[in-house]
């Protein structure tokens, strides 16, 4: 593993072809780590860090940082401060830490946690992977889970999760723990009427935590997620993107 030392100014840090290990330290500092399973540290400062391929490890530190997985299955803490992590392709862990934080999955089974604060947690995939489940858990705080992304115009529930043909169907899906009734909120995408008129949601047997029930979200006949403990929710729990 090749140690790449960063300074206590503003440091452009690039890694090499091999696996890296990057200690940018502190200052706003910007890191590609490029090829190999790279560990990298910000530290103190608003930093931005690349993973770019390979199977890597990025801590922000404190400050507002800027965490970017790229391909592989990578693991992102935010730590301290209000953070953007973007987990890139690949089955990544994302873990928001202390702050308001935004955690983008995107394609693979995705692991999110807020942490503490005030967090936004989006699943869904553009990808058309079979099975894709992704686990979400807000934490404290007002948390808002996404469903999906509004990039599949032509089929509206293409935002969310898509079988190995790019149709419909149950096999991907986000599994959202730790809901907070009084705090959370699920986001669906909803540009008229008629497609919030698609949404179900319905009652299924627990997938083995607390309760007996979980619900489920449906649209049409696509699941496109799972509350784990919770049995129904409220206008004030959903909100609607378009």
């Amino acid at each position: 593993m090749v140690y790449i030392p960063g300074t206590s100014n503003n440091d452009y840090l690039v890694g090499t072809s091999d696996s890296d290990l990057i200690n940018a330290f502190t200052g706003d500092d910007l890191v590609r780590a490029g090829a190999g399973n790279d560990i990298v540290y910000g530290e103190d400062g608003k930093d931005t860090l690349y993973g770019d391929s390979g199977d890597d490890s990025l801590s922000g530190g404190n400050d507002n940082d800027n965490l970017i997985g790229g391909d592989g299955n990578d693991i992102l803490g935010g730590d301290f401060g209000n953070d953007n992590l973007n987990g890139g392709n690949g089955d990544d862990i994302l873990v928001g830490g202390d702050g308001n934080d935004a955690l983008l999955g995107w394609t693979g089974s995705d692991r999110l946690g807020g942490g503490n604060g005030d967090d936004l947690l989006i699943a869904g995939t553009t990808g058309t992977r079979t099975a894709e489940v992704d686990f979400l858990s807000g934490g404290s705080g007002n948390d808002r889970f996404y469903l999906g992304m509004p990039t599949n115009k032509t089929v509206p529930a293409g935002v969310f999760y898509r079988n190995s043909n790019g149709a419909l169907g149950t096999d991907s899906y986000a599994l959202i723990q730790a809901f907070e009734m009084g705090a959370d909120k699920i986001a669906l995408y909803g540009p008229t009427q008629g497609v919030r008129s698609q949404y179900r949601f319905k009652l299924i047997e627990a997938f083995g935590a607390v309760s007996t029930k979980d619900l489920e979200v449906l649209y049409g006949t696509d699941r496109i997620a799972v509350l784990q403990d919770v049995t129904s929710l409220s206008s004030r729990n959903i909100t609607w993107f378009s």
